[in-house]
């Protein structure tokens, strides 16, 4: 199912944590929206807080 780039890095941020469910949707999203400008912004924004420690992964 493919996911919307935004609402799923919107979602990530919420909490700040990523579940290895939404990590494995993030790249399906990024192999098929990546190369737009929207999924360019989408990539910038998650790895600037992935960089900063400000995510982190859980177990869910």
């Amino acid at each position: 199912m493919k996911k919307d780039l935004k609402t799923l890095v919107d979602r990530i941020l919420e909490d700040n944590k990523i579940t290895k469910e939404e990590a494995e949707q993030l790249k399906q999203a990024l192999t098929e929206e990546g190369e737009t400008e929207e999924g360019y912004e989408q990539i910038d924004r998650i790895l600037k807080l992935f960089d900063a420690g400000e995510i982190e992964e859980v177990e869910e």
